[in-house]
């Protein structure tokens, strides 16, 4: 390679960095109707400097919501059709190797997960799916900003992206509005969550699980990795009684370092309002010792042979 096109190279990852960091949030799949609400609510919350990025997500949850109508028309019987078996759920906190254990797994052919595109695009992915591979593929980086994992629009993706998307009962949403984080932290666990929102959340999974599976097969199990699932056993238990669990865990030290160092990077990539990083110490521990509190307290509640339990160290 030449050093021209050494310099071009690094020229176009900065390209995609920076438009990345002007435009592009994982709310990019939003409904319009659900976005516009939250604007209504929002908007005077949002400064001038993150406006390039509300209004770039403004133009595509208009598209969503065209293609979305499009979608429902063409796939909503075979989707109501649909059933989803046991899935299997990774576990554990951010940088405990979740990630790591995901992609092991994910080369099993037995399996099927949700990728970059189908994740981003939880209402339109089955008729748009081609569409952004086409025209999105140039401009999305091939590594993570957080680590050097690879990434792509075919990589696995967490589901909770597209349940973020669709339904903004997330702690992904935390990274959007930081400054609106107790609006939110009841979606950690959904303990505190009302009975309207915890049924809300159920279907919202369940139809996107439907998706996938009438994308991939009914042959092929559903493998999901999030970490905020981890807070959440007895509600999943609710949604899938037969469903797997895997937990993976790490030294605690380990993870606190790296999660903040990761918490840095990306948070003002998704943000729509600024980050007060004094206050991001206290956010990530009261987050690591809520989701332990609710994983111990339904562990010894799982149905024998739907839990496994494995420690970083032993998986590399």
């Amino acid at each position: 390679m030449t050093s021209t096109s050494v310099e071009t190279t690094k020229g176009s990852a900065k390209q995609k960095a920076g438009l990345a960091g002007w435009l592009f949030s994982p709310l990019v799949g939003v409904h319009a109707s659900d976005w516009f609400s939250l604007m209504k609510r929002y908007r005077g919350d949002i400064p001038p400097r993150y406006w390039p990025r509300t209004g770039f997500t403004s133009a595509m949850s208009l598209l969503n919501a065209g293609l979305a109508g499009h979608e429902k028309r063409r796939y909503g019987a075979a989707l109501a059709e649909q059933s989803v078996e046991a899935p299997v759920f990774i576990l554990g906190h951010h940088r405990s190797g979740t990630t790591h254990l995901w992609n092991l797994m994910a080369q099993d052919q037995r399996f099927a997960y949700p990728t970059v595109v189908q994740a981003l695009f939880p209402h339109t992915f089955l008729s748009f799916e081609n569409v952004v591979h086409r025209f999105g593929g140039p401009f999305t980086p091939k590594k993570r900003p957080q680590d050097n994992v690879a990434f792509g629009l075919e990589a696995p993706l967490e589901e909770e992206r597209a349940l973020c998307a669709a339904t903004f009962m997330s702690m992904q949403m935390v990274r959007h509005f930081p400054q609106r984080q107790a609006e939110f932290e009841r979606f950690l666990s959904f303990e505190e969550a009302s009975p309207q929102e915890r049924e809300a959340w159920k279907q919202a999974f369940d139809a996107f699980a439907r998706k996938l599976t009438l994308r991939y097969g009914p042959e092929r199990r559903l493998l999901f990795k999030e970490p905020a699932h981890t807070a959440r056993i007895k509600l999943i238990l609710e949604l899938y009684p037969n469903a797997r669990f895997v937990h993976i865990h790490r030294h605690p030290f380990d993870v606190y370092r790296s999660t903040m160092a990761m918490e840095r990077v990306t948070r003002p990539l998704y943000a729509y309002q600024p980050t007060d990083d004094d206050k991001l110490e206290d956010f990530v521990l009261w987050r690591y010792r809520a989701m332990y509190d609710a994983y111990f307290r339904a562990a010894d509640h799982v149905p024998a042979g739907q839990l496994f339990e494995i420690g970083f160290d032993r998986l590399e």
